[in-house]
């Protein structure tokens, strides 16, 4: 009896172990199939919709099994390859607000795909625009702005792209009040997909160091966002992001009314303003030996004062996630 119940444990450590480091691998997988996507849209040339599918049905499993984790992961920033991890993540992010929204696997596919594609417009601008630090001349910013309509052109080509897909990719500059582009559509003629994927995209491009702009705290990111939220951004929309990342998103710095520094591991769902942390530092701002925290019934009453700044701090909040992505290790 014994011996079965060892062996039905070790099953289940073997598959957490599997599935964790599936997990794990999704960032190096997306900017793999990005890139190859990318470059053969480049050559002019089709190119094989079977590997994104499979890629977006395994997100929206571990969507629905382990969000937090997954959301994590986009906090593993590859500024080196951002034109092809931002996708991913932008892709991440839409699907668990498709999730929070009720959406049809099928719905899920199309959603994650126009996540997937939605600026591969940007490779018909001129090679000195792409990657470009300084700021874009009015020319330059006028034709930066028909990259969504660029990549509809580009794609409406192929037989096998879902026309959801194509408006999602269309539609996912313009903004409910009619002051995005590449039409300027009010709210009720922008597609659903276009809405999401627009909150997906600026949050994620917001919180990423980018040729053109350095990143900014998520929680202010956040607060931009619900500024704009029945303005720029559909509020039902906003408000599932906010579900999804918490008042302090994953990866978040916070300081704790105590003084101590803390990065955040994971959202309490009963009360968004006490997520797990784990706490770096002592009240002195001296490193300690980490240990984590439920903030939420915290028998000491920790609480999270206000957001740090990560980069000004010069602390590197993604080695700290390490211990909440990283593969366990298997038992003997």
């Amino acid at each position: 009896m014994q011996s079965a119940i060892s062996t039905l444990f070790q099953k289940e450590v073997n598959s957490s172990f599997h599935k964790i480091s599936l997990l794990n691998n999704i960032p190096k997988q997306g900017v793999d199939l990005m890139q190859s996507v990318i470059k053969r849209l480049k050559m002019d040339k089709m190119f094989d919709t079977s590997q994104l599918l499979q890629f977006i049905t395994f997100l929206v499993n571990c969507c629905k099994e382990d969000e937090d984790r997954l959301i994590a992961l986009t906090w593993q920033k590859d500024s080196a390859n951002y034109i092809y991890a931002h996708p991913v993540n932008v892709c991440i992010y839409s699907l668990s607000i498709g999730c929070k929204l009720s959406f049809t696997d099928k719905q899920l596919t199309y959603l994650g795909m126009a996540a997937l594609l939605h600026d591969v417009g940007e490779i018909k601008l001129p090679e000195r625009m792409r990657g470009k630090a300084a700021k874009f001349t009015e020319s330059e910013l006028s034709a930066m702005r028909q990259h969504p309509k660029l990549g509809y052109e580009l794609l409406k080509r192929f037989p096998y792209i879902h026309e959801d897909v194509l408006m999602g990719v269309l539609h996912h500059h313009e903004r409910i009040d009619g002051s995005g582009y590449p039409s300027g559509h009010i709210g009720r003629f922008i597609h659903p997909l276009g809405k999401i994927i627009a909150v997906a995209e600026i949050f994620d491009a917001m919180t990423s160091d980018r040729h053109s702009a350095t990143s900014i705290p998520a929680t202010d990111v956040l607060k931009v966002i619900y500024s704009k939220s029945g303005k720029h951004y559909e509020p039902e929309v906003v408000n599932a992001l906010i579900t999804i990342t918490g008042m302090y998103p994953v990866g978040s710095l916070v300081r704790l009314n105590g003084g101590q520094l803390a990065v955040v591991l994971k959202k309490n769902m009963a009360d968004l303003s006490k997520p797990e942390v784990l706490v770096i530092t002592d009240t002195n701002a001296q490193p300690i030996a980490q240990y984590t925290v439920n903030l939420l019934g915290d028998k000491y009453n920790r609480q999270i004062m206000y957001a740090e700044n990560a980069s000004q701090l010069k602390i590197d909040t993604n080695k700290y996630l390490q211990s909440f992505i990283a593969i366990p290790k298997k038992k003997t």
